[in-house]
């Protein structure tokens, strides 16, 4: 339940969601703190683990990559019924992150 956005370099970037269960219905198990780049071109050591991300998003979320190469990560949760009550409440932060070799413009 990952999401995915194509880099430069052909890089991909892999990030967010849960490592088991399904999507929606409260379902969801054990999520992904950790952003995972996948190097398409460097077959040796084509993934690398990156510094966790501090917000949880596991279900209905958003990453947008941005032209300055900040990316952004926003999401909800992993049920239909009461947001704010199950196990992954709604996440009502935004959190933002700039990947190591791009400039902080």
């Amino acid at each position: 339940m990952g999401d995915m956005i194509i880099l430069a370099y052909w890089e991909v970037l892999i990030l967010t969601g849960a490592q088991n269960g399904s999507q929606g219905w409260g379902y969801a198990f054990n999520p992904i703190f950790t952003p995972i780049i996948y190097a398409i071109a460097n077959f040796l050591t084509c993934f690398q683990m990156l510094t966790p991300i501090t917000i949880l998003h596991v279900y209905h979320y958003i990453v947008n990559l941005f032209p300055n190469g900040w990316i952004l990560v926003s999401s909800s949760n992993t049920h239909q019924v009461d947001g704010f009550t199950c196990i992954f409440s709604t996440e009502l932060h935004i959190e933002t992150f700039l990947l190591s070799y791009l400039d902080s413009r």
